[in-house]
């Protein structure tokens, strides 16, 4: 075990090949998840809770004359492994054949192993936590704030009966916060592998800044107006697109917008958008769940839809070469990317909004739902700052509005991209620059 409490990975691999070694099944793979998490939350600008959670799991997947089973146990321990391993076979051995299924994967080459972990993140401990919450809250001055700083450690093992061998460990820091005044709030969000390069007092200053802009808000009628949204907002919607679109698994299904409209432009042709976790802007390991190695794949080159992710089954099934995006099987969303990257412009996020005659900046979306995944077509409500534009300046704070939109006609109405993109999004972290858009429906107001 490693000193983050972890295994290495000469430990996964000791343990995932004495499973996979005597399984009697066609083929056998297994893969270890472990995790490490502190987790010092705050509300009224004091800590009122700061955790450390620890778990690791082990999934088990097994082909039996080409019935496909999975199952999955966190007791680590022999005789528990020994039976999951025994119930899975029984499983694969009652269950039809999966004819889409192509058998596990062979190793494209030797074993992968990749170090990702930052000591500063992987080793925080619950003190280095409350200080670094205590340099953001001293920033926001007399504004209370409320939020959370997570650090932790991640552990991904893959082996499998046909030779893949893969180990990757990376770390992960982040911040979100939201500082209230009056009505107004400010929200800020930060994600980076080293917790060091979190600026908390930066953060602090910027987060209490927006509150107060935002504390006397006024009601804007509802309708269509240009918006120049900043990268949670469009973070939050290329995550969307990852789960809905760009999803090999809904492409088959033609629950995609890009079903039937791969090759197509279905953006501004100045929207590029691709996923490589293996780029220095995101937080990722260079493998996927079975074991392959990841590379760039493009989605949208020059407002073109170019890519879709999948895995074995689904490469399978669509006849294409495996893009290496499997998630943890047996699954029931398919693959998709996980390592999004949109390119940033040239123009600061203070250009963009000097360059609108009237319109709305938008900080970010809150309560998100899909409506129709075929049209891309979300809907959801403004939160934590939205501003009237006029004259090139913010010339007051607003209410908060509801909207529906699709998100491929958003990024089609692109007016320009900004420059410092940045990593946003909780659960699915992705690259996003600052986007004015010339049009974007407003349906309501909301009192939230």
């Amino acid at each position: 075990m490693s000193r983050e409490g972890l295994p290495g990975p000469d430990a996964a691999f000791h343990l995932l090949e004495e499973v996979v070694d005597r399984s009697p099944a066609d083929q056998t793979e297994g893969v270890l998840v472990a995790r490490r998490a502190g987790l010092t939350r705050f509300a009224g600008s004091r800590i009122h809770q700061n955790v450390v959670e620890e778990d690791a799991h082990l999934l088990l997947r097994v082909v039996v004359d080409g019935r496909v089973a999975g199952l999955r146990t966190n007791r680590l321990v022999h005789t528990e492994m020994n039976q999951v391993l025994a119930r899975a076979v029984a499983i694969a051995r009652q269950i039809p054949p999966d004819p889409d299924f192509p058998g596990l994967p062979a190793p494209p080459g030797g074993p992968l192993v990749y170090e990702g972990s930052v000591p500063a993140t992987a080793e925080a401990t619950p003190h280095r936590r409350a200080e670094a919450v205590r340099h953001f809250v001293q920033a926001c001055g007399e504004s209370p704030a409320a939020g959370a700083l997570e650090t932790g450690v991640f552990a991904l093992a893959v082996v499998n009966s046909r030779g893949v061998r893969a180990y990757g460990r990376r770390s992960r820091a982040s911040l979100v916060a939201v500082v209230q005044e009056g009505e107004g709030s400010g929200y800020v969000q930060a994600i980076d592998a080293d917790l060091d390069r979190l600026d908390l007092t930066s953060l602090g200053a910027l987060a209490a800044a927006r509150a107060r802009a935002a504390r006397h808000p006024v009601d804007l009628e509802p309708g269509t107006y240009p918006v120049i949204l900043e990268p949670p907002a469009v973070g939050l919607m290329l995550a969307f697109l990852a789960m809905t679109t760009f999803n090999g698994k809904a492409v088959l299904e033609g629950r995609s917008a890009l079903a039937t409209r791969l090759g197509q432009r279905v953006m501004d042709p100045r929207v590029q958008i691709w996923d490589d976790a293996t780029d220095p802007r995101t937080i990722g390991l260079p493998f996927d769940f079975e074991g392959l190695p990841k590379r760039r794949l493009d989605l949208v080159r020059e407002g073109v839809a170019v890519g879709v992710a999948y895995d074995s089954r689904t490469a399978h099934r669509a006849g294409v070469p495996n893009t290496a995006h499997a998630l943890p099987q047996p699954n029931p969303f398919g693959p998709m990317p996980t390592h999004m990257l949109m390119a940033p412009g040239r123009r600061s996020l203070e250009e963009l909004v000097a360059a609108t005659e009237r319109g709305l900046l938008v900080t970010r979306f809150h309560y998100v739902r899909v409506v129709h995944p075929a049209r891309t077509l979300i809907t959801g409500m403004t939160r934590d700052g939205t501003f009237l534009v006029e004259g090139g300046r913010i010339v007051r704070a607003l209410r908060n509005l509801r909207f529906n939109v699709s998100i491929l006609e958003v990024f089609a109405a692109v007016e320009e991209i900004g420059a410092n993109g940045r990593l946003v999004g909780e659960e699915l972290a992705v690259f996003a620059p600052p986007v004015a858009v010339r049009r974007f429906t407003f349906t309501g107001l909301t009192p939230f």
